[in-house]
C-alpha cells in the first residue's frame, strides 16, 4: 500500500480550515472525479469551464469519500448536509490547493529518499 495523504499535511500545505472531522485522518488517494473515486479518498471539488466539482460533492460522499476539499464560499450552502464524521477542509482556491498538496507530497517523498540514501551511504 502506498503513502497516504494526512489531513494535517493537507492543512499545512494549503493553509486550509478544518471545518469538520479529525486532523489525524489519512486518505487513500485524492480524487477530482466523483465517478472514479473510491471509498477512503478525499474529493477535491474543482471548478472548471463546464462543470463545478462542488455540484458533485454530495455524490462523492455517498460513494464513500472520507473527506472533501472545497471552496470557502461553497461551505456556507452545504454545511447542514455534511456528516460530522467526514473531513471537510475549506480553502479559497481548490485548484491552487491541489497544486500545494502536490508540492508538499513531493517534499515529503524527497525527504524519505534523502534519508534512505543517507542510511545506505553510512554502511
Amino acid at each position: 500500500m502506498g503513502m497516504k495523504y494526512k489531513v494535517s499535511d493537507i492543512l499545512e500545505a494549503t493553509s486550509g480550515l478544518l471545518l469538520s472531522g479529525d486532523q489525524n485522518v489519512s486518505f487513500r488517494a485524492i480524487s477530482t472525479d466523483s465517478r472514479t473515486m473510491e471509498a477512503g479518498d478525499i474529493f477535491v471539488a474543482l471548478k472548471g469551464r463546464n462543470y463545478d466539482g462542488h455540484d458533485f460533492a454530495k455524490a462523492a460522499l455517498k460513494k464513500g469519500a472520507q473527506g472533501l476539499l472545497i471552496n470557502n464560499e461553497y461551505w456556507k450552502g452545504m454545511k447542514d448536509d455534511i456528516l460530522s464524521d467526514k473531513v471537510v477542509i475549506a480553502v479559497s482556491d481548490t485548484l491552487k490547493a491541489l497544486g500545494d498538496i502536490a508540492k508538499k507530497r513531493q517534499k515529503i517523498i524527497k525527504e524519505i529518499v534523502d534519508e534512505k540514501n543517507f542510511l545506505f551511504r553510512k554502511k
